[in-house]
């Protein structure tokens, strides 16, 4: 796939792998839409790559707000090229430890991220790809 002057979603993209994808996409000559919940970290990322950067602070939980990154990037080109899912969080909790069992409301909001996160960015940019 031609990388070039195609504009890119990337969730989870303002640190880790997240991160390593903007920049790689942008070394390729994409223009990417970043979504994360950290707006500094969103910040310092456009300030490093300007222009070919867009961040929209957002929570891949909420339909309203891909739909709003999706929005975003489908103005900027009138299309969008690709996603790629890297929003992701982990608890720093041993099941069992000093301080007791792991917490089930932790666990659950990783879940929550990780995998119901991910399917509804997928559910919503393939509905938004089957209107283009």
């Amino acid at each position: 796939m031609r990388i070039e002057g195609k504009t890119f979603l990337v969730t989870g993209g303002a640190s880790g792998l997240g991160a390593a994808t903007v920049e790689a996409l942008v070394s390729k000559g994409a223009v990417v839409v970043v979504a994360d919940r950290n707006s500094d970290a969103g910040a310092a990322l456009r300030q490093r790559y300007g222009s070919d950067i867009e961040f929209i602070q957002a929570d891949v939980t909420s339909e309203d707000s891909i739909v709003k990154a999706l929005d975003l990037a489908v103005g900027l080109s009138g299309t969008f090229s690709g996603v790629v899912s890297c929003a992701g969080v982990a608890p720093a909790e041993r099941i069992f430890g000093r301080n007791g069992i792991h917490g089930l409301q932790s666990f659950r909001a990783a879940v929550d991220v990780n995998l119901v996160g991910t399917f509804n960015v997928l559910r919503v940019a393939s509905r938004q790809a089957g209107q283009a």
